[in-house]
Formats: structure tokens, C-alpha cells, sequence
């Protein structure tokens, strides 16, 4: 099985500010190795990339996903370095085809660009390649840091582009980070998600024709598994037909005590929008906070660590408001009981 191959390219020319490009390659670093998917990535770096040798690169190593952490400048372009390593700017259209041509055997799946004003540059590759992250705006070390790892944690989990683009943009809205809008994706429907086995499979349920014949064990596909067996759910097996798991448990995703989360997080936003206690930003952080929360705990597998860190996010945000911080509470122990943790 070919692994997903990640090219990590960086640039911080001796005459622009100073960038923590080896912090935010080795937090990306970090975070695919403790995924449970870490062992099906691969990651390439190379730093102090020139004007010369981007195409080569890019087209010797035949990535999957093409990370760019440096300077950007908008319109006048990506910040490279030349021989000397000063910078030197690489024009919008020089990039769209530097990828028309290294992309040629479609391997090149995301383009993700970790830079100030990038958001030209994505609109302008978006062209070649069906998913690409850009910056609307200027973007801090720290911000940078923090989202980048988030998105790759998500892909090696079995997350989709976009839900890992969610994902770590809701991460830096539990911070309260204030460039939680800066990141931006441009996304085609074909850039659904990098492994086969977790795309979802249509629903199908074996049942009795005639209530007088005996009752059939059932297959049941929720969401990315499926489900064999009677009622017992003894089988638990990924669309690509492996058995990942044996349990007598009961799948969450049929469990009272998930459907009861459910409801009670739609009641707990409710609450939210209602409240006088909580300002516009803080009912914006909260409301986005129970959204992430919602989706999560209705995927299969669903990020329970990501849940977890979410309900403690919004646990501190709201604890001051009685009304809202015991629903929080409700809805933890409801999902402790589901996911029986």
C-alpha cells in the first residue's frame, strides 16, 4: 500500500523577518506520528527552497501534498530564496503552471500554503489541484503553528480535506484565537479524502421478506463501517471488508445515551443563542464549539479526543453562565456513557 506522501517546503529568506519554520514542521512531524494512521504517511522536508529547484522537487518526489510555510506578498507573489538566499518572489502564474506540469501524473492532491495573503495563490493553483489552504490575510508564527498540525492530525485520523480543514479551524476558534478566519480552502468534491476505506458506503439492510419467516441476521452500513450480525453487533469491518475490531458493545451510533447528546447539544445551542450573559464573540466561539462537537460524535470512528478537548474548551468558556454550564456537563456524561469511557 503506497503511503501518503507529504513534501514540506520552506523558505525564510536572510532579508525577511524571521519565521519558526522548524517549530512548525516538527509540531506537523508530531502530530502524524501519534495518529492512528501515522504509519501510511510519509514526510519529506526541504528547507531554504529556491526559485531553482521547486519544480524539481516537486515533481522528483511526486507528492501527494505539497505543504509551503514561509513569507507571501499577495499579488506580488510566494517569497523563495535565490542562490544567495535573499528573497525572491515567484509570480502567481509562474506557480499555477509550475503545478500544471509537476501535476501531470495527478498525484498532487491538496496544496497547502502557510503563508500571509496566499489566498491569490490558492484561488490561481485551485486550477490544478482539487483541494488547496490559503491565508486571507497576514497570519502569526503563532497561528501558523497551531493550525497546520491540526489539519494533518485529522488526515490521519480518516479525515476528509474538508473536515480536517474544520476541524483545525474550530481548534483555533476553542483558543479564541483572533485569526480563526484567516485560513482558507478551496475544495472539489473529488478531494473527498485520501483513503478508500474510509469513504462512506450507502446504507443497505438485509431484513425478512414475510414476517412469518425466521429473522435474518442483518448488514447495516452507517456512515464509514459496516456493521454484521444480529443484534449483538459482534462484527464491526471497514468498508474495504476488514474486520478491524471484535466487541459485543453496543456501536455508538445506535446508542440512546448518543442520541440523548445529540438532542441535548441542539437544546444547549439554543440556550446559547437565547442567553443575555454571553457577548456576540463569545456566542460565536460556543455556537461553532457545539457545531464541531455535533458532526464529530455522528462520524464513524468519531475524534473523541477532539470531543473531549472541545467539551473542556466550552466547559471553562461557559462557566460562569449555570444555564449553560451544566447542559456541558449533560452531554459529557451522556457521551462517557455512550463511548463508555
Amino acid at each position: 500500500m503506497n503511503p501518503v506522501k507529504v513534501l514540506i517546503l520552506t523558505a525564510n529568506p536572510t532579508d525577511s523577518a524571521r519565521l519558526q519554520l522548524n517549530r512548525e514542521v516538527n509540531s506537523i512531524k508530531d502530530a502524524l506520528e501519534q495518529a492512528t494512521l501515522r504509519d501510511r504517511f510519509q514526510v519529506t522536508e526541504r528547507g531554504a527552497v529556491t526559485v531553482h529547484d521547486l519544480a524539481n522537487t516537486i515533481l522528483k518526489h511526486s507528492p501527494d501534498i505539497v505543504h509551503f510555510s514561509g513569507h507571501g506578498e499577495g499579488e506580488r507573489g510566494l517569497a523563495l530564496e535565490d542562490d544567495n538566499g535573499q528573497l525572491k518572489l515567484v509570480p502567481t502564474d509562474a506557480l499555477v503552471e509550475t503545478f500544471r506540469l509537476a501535476n501531470t501524473r495527478k498525484t498532487v492532491k491538496c496544496v497547502f500554503l502557510n503563508a500571509c495573503y496566499s489566498e491569490i495563490q490558492a484561488d490561481a493553483i485551485y486550477q490544478q489541484v482539487n483541494c488547496v489552504v490559503g491565508m486571507n490575510q497576514p497570519i502569526g508564527d503563532k497561528t501558523a503553528i497551531q493550525f497546520s498540525p491540526q489539519f494533518y492530525a485529522a488526515l490521519a485520523e480518516g479525515c476528509s480535506f474538508q473536515d480536517a480543514f474544520d476541524h483545525a479551524k474550530n481548534f483555533l476558534k476553542l483558543d479564541s484565537n483572533k485569526e480563526a478566519a484567516t485560513p482558507i480552502q478551496k475544495i472539489r468534491q473529488g478531494a473527498a479524502n485520501l483513503f478508500s476505506e474510509f469513504q462512506p458506503i450507502a446504507e443497505s439492510t438485509s431484513i425478512a421478506s414475510s414476517s412469518s419467516q425466521p429473522t435474518q441476521h442483518s448488514t447495516m452500513s452507517i456512515g464509514n463501517i459496516s456493521i454484521n450480525g444480529d443484534g449483538n453487533l459482534s462484527n464491526v469491518i471497514w468498508g474495504n471488508g476488514n474486520t478491524v475490531s471484535q466487541s459485543t458493545n453496543q456501536f455508538a451510533t445506535s446508542s440512546p445515551d448518543l442520541e440523548a447528546a445529540i438532542a441535548a447539544l441542539a437544546d444547549l445551542k439554543r440556550a446559547i443563542a437565547n442567553t443575555d450573559a454571553l457577548g456576540s464573540y463569545e456566542k460565536s466561539n460556543a455556537e461553532g464549539t457545539v457545531e464541531f462537537i455535533e458532526k464529530e460524535i455522528q462520524k464513524s470512528p468519531p475524534d473523541k479526543s477532539g470531543v473531549k478537548r472541545a467539551i473542556a474548551a466550552l466547559k471553562q468558556a461557559l462557566e460562569s453562565v449555570v444555564t449553560l454550564a451544566e447542559p456541558v456537563t449533560k452531554v459529557a456524561e451522556l457521551l462517557a456513557k455512550a463511548w463508555m469511557v
